[in-house]
Parts: structure tokens; sequence; C-alpha cells
């Protein structure tokens, strides 16, 4: 079996085994080209320069072949996936007619369907097979070494005034990529340890002297000390950006999670001391307060933007969202078409930039303001009835596996928040919106039908039954 996939017959061997490797690679070569700069526009609501649509184009194509390449299991894959999904991207295509400008809207909009096939393709697997965490892992390990070669190379330009970015063109999507790293890194941890040859090979080369504290056998010790390396460096990278929209969803995250999976916990002992826990941080809150009493909401606001680095206007944010309604009011139900708006400084997002003063926005700073002002209030119903559907199966998938269960869930949370500040949800090739439909069509895949039996398993995988 190769990456889930039923070996084929010798006449078919080679081309099953390419889109098998292929899955993997095709993840891993979108993920890490969604953080480079290579010819990317000031703000992920743009399609980029020439060069980086040219490379899009050549990943959207490959991910294409790989669902030709297993068209049978490409189609099963597909009538799983939700349906407020393929609604919703249908709805935002119908949307690029009434754009003011069509040609770059239509642009745009391929590359969100373009992302979508990359996370179709990448589900083209049987069974239990998940493609995401190895694949956020792999990434996460090649961030990082960029990250630190840059860092040693170009200090300076690694730490700028505003925090730290590596190689990244902001802080902010420092912070975001440090999130992937340290959820990647804790799952992979947690679960069972990795029998991929490779992967023990180099967490061998790089950290066997660190392998000893984190694990009770020596052949799975290499491995280990990996994870815990890219989980460290993950904290640091995320602390050090001073993203911090990045820090509180991600701290967010962190307490939903782990309340829900408390909450699910079967062993009782366990159980007994999280609540008992839980019980003497509540007490040791209500003795403090008691004593020091309520702060006042100036107080919590200069706590809060203190720690932040922000002001009380979010660093302009909130008079960029009053300046959107004021858009969103002139079309609310079906938006002025998706990617028809941030067109440069012409037109009525010039006139924004030109009241803000703090240069070109690009984008609302608030995805969810972006997406009422492009797709109206339809298209925001479409986006949260689809979301809303794919918690609740990654519920299902949690009953039947938690560990991998969690991970989707806090793929899905952190990214609902991170809407909030950066836009993310139906941004064209942004990071987050490519691993929630990845997340989306695996969840899918899992729960949506029972696993495929053997028999049309090798059918399909063009083995003989």
């Amino acid at each position: 079996m190769l990456n889930g996939v039923v070996e084929a017959t010798p006449a078919r061997t080679s081309r099953i085994a390419l889109t098998g490797i292929g899955r993997s690679r095709l993840v891993v070569f979108s993920l890490v080209l969604s953080l480079l700069p290579i010819g990317a526009a000031a703000e992920a609501s743009s399609e980029g320069s020439g060069l980086r649509q040219l490379i899009w184009a050549s990943v959207f194509t490959f991910a294409g072949y790989q669902i030709l390449m297993n068209w049978r299991l490409a189609r099963d894959v597909l009538s799983r996936v939700n349906p407020w999904l393929i609604v919703l991207l249908l709805y935002v295509g119908a949307t690029v007619i009434w754009s003011p400008d069509v040609g770059t809207s239509f642009r745009r909009y391929v590359q969100v369907v373009g992302v979508f096939f990359v996370a179709w393709a990448a589900n083209c697997v049987t069974g239990r097979t998940s493609i995401l965490p190895g694949s956020m892992a792999r990434a996460s390990l090649y961030g990082t070494l960029l990250s630190l070669a840059v860092t040693a190379a170009f200090f300076d330009f690694a730490f700028s005034d505003k925090g730290y970015r590596a190689f990244l063109a902001t802080k902010n999507l420092m912070g975001q990529f440090a999130v992937i790293v340290v959820m990647s890194a804790v799952f992979m941890f947690l679960a069972r340890p990795s029998r991929n040859r490779w992967w023990n090979a180099l967490a061998f080369g790089m950290l066997n002297v660190l392998a000893a504290p984190f694990a009770g056998e020596a052949r799975n010790r290499p491995a280990y000390a990996l994870y815990a390396f890219l989980f460290a460096f993950g904290v640091a990278a995320l602390v050090l950006s001073r993203s911090a929209t990045a820090i509180l969803a991600s701290g967010a995250t962190l307490v939903l999670v782990t309340l829900l999976s408390l909450a699910r916990a079967r062993n009782e002992v366990l159980r007994v001391l999280y609540i008992g826990a839980a019980l003497v941080a509540t007490l040791g809150l209500f003795l403090w307060l008691l004593i020091e009493g309520l702060p006042s909401s100036s107080q919590l606001g200069s706590l809060f933007y203190d720690t932040t680095g922000k002001d009380m206007t979010l660093t302009g944010r909130t008079y960029l969202w009053q300046l959107m309604w004021g858009q969103i009011e002139r079309h609310p139900w079906f938006g002025v078409g998706y990617g028809g708006f941030w067109l440069g400084l012409s037109g009525d997002a010039g006139q924004i930039a030109y009241l803000v003063k703090w240069g070109y926005p690009g984008q609302a700073h608030n995805g969810y303001i972006d997406v009422l002002n492009e797709i109206g209030f339809v298209g925001m119903a479409l986006l949260l009835i689809t979301l809303a559907v794919h918690v609740r199966r990654v519920f299902l998938l949690i009953a039947q596996a938690p560990g991998l269960g969690y991970l989707h869930l806090a793929i899905v949370l952190f990214a609902v928040m991170l809407n909030f500040t950066e836009a993310t949800l139906l941004r064209t090739t942004s990071m987050w919106w490519m691993l929630v439909l990845i997340s989306m069509i695996e969840v899918d895949r899992r729960v949506g039908t029972e696993f495929l039996g053997d028999e049309r398993r090798a059918t399909i995988s063009g083995a003989p039954a």
C-alpha cells in the first residue's frame, strides 16, 4: 500500500505510484508556496504577480492531473464533500458576473477553485488515511529550517521593528505559521510515532543529542526530539512575532479544545484530576478578585493594549471597519462581486485608502466584513452554514478518532477567529484557507459515508478485485 492507495497491477504501477507520492508533495509544496513572498502581492486579497500566478497555475494543473488519474476515487470523494461548500463556491463564481472588474475577479476566483482542487486531489485516498497531519509537519519543518537560515544570514531583516518575521513578508504571517508549527508538533508528538524512514532519519541526523529525554524506545527518540524541537520553535516564533491576533486566537483555541477534550475524557481518574484542577484555579481566581477587587474596564483595556502593542483603534482597524460598513450598505444582499472591491487606488477602494491615511489596506482586516462587501449577506449565510456543517462533522470524527478530530477542530477554530482581524476565509491562496479546505474534505471523506470495502478499494485504485 502506498499512501493509502492499494497497489495496482504491473501495467499501472508507475501511474498510481506517481499520484500516491504526489499527494503529499502537492500539499507540502502548496503550503510552503503560500508562505513564500516570491511575486506575492501586498495583501492576501490580491492574486499576486504574473510569476506567482504562473506558479500557482502549475500547482492547480498538477492537482487536476492527480484527480484525472484517480477519477473513480476522486468522484467518490467528491460525493462525500459537504454540499454547502459546493453551493458556496458556485455562488462565489456567480458573483463575478456583476463585479466592476470581471477579469480581475475571475482570476481571483480561479485561484479559489484551484485551492479547492488541491484539497480535493490531496484527499484522493482510501480508508482511514489522513494526509493533512504529516503534510503540516513536513511544511512546518521546511519553514522552520528556512526561518532559522534566514535569521542567521539576515538577522536585521528577520527581526523587524514590529516583530519577528524571518523569511515572511510580515510578522502576522509568521505568527500564523508559528501556530501551524505548534499544532503539527503537538499532534505528531501525542500520536503514534512516525514510521516514515526519511522523517526519522532526518530527526536522528539533526537532534540525536536531544533525543534521550523524550522517549522510552531508542528507535522512536529521534522523531520525538524533532517534534519537541518544532514545538519549541513554534512557541518562540509566535511570541517573538508579537502578532496579537495569532497569539490571542491560538490561546483561545487551546482553551476551547482543552475544555472539550476534558469534557469527553473517558478515564474517570483523569476527569477527577481535571475537574479538581479547574476548581483550584477557579478558587484561586475568586480569592484574588476578593482581595484585589474587580478590575475596571479601563484597566482591562490598558492591560490588553500594553500586552499586544495595539492602541484603542486596533491599529486603525476600527475606522476602516466603519468605512467598509458604508460600502456594504450600498449592496447588502449580493455584494459588489467576489474580488471586485480591492482593485487598487482607483474607485471606492482608493477613496478608503485616502481616508484611513496609513497606506492601501488591500483588505478590510476583517474577513467577515470583506465577505459581506463582496458576496453579500447571501454569501455570508452560505459560509456560516458551510462552517456549521463542517464543525458538526468534526465532532463525529472526534467520536471515531479523537486525536485527529481535535486537530481538525483546532484548525477551523483558529481560522474562524483569525478571520476577525485578517482576511482568511475565501481568500484566494491564503495559507489558512487552504488548510481549512483540506481539513473539510478530509473530514467529509472519513465521516460522510462508511469506509469503502476492500473489494471496492481495489477496483477504484486500479487493482484487480
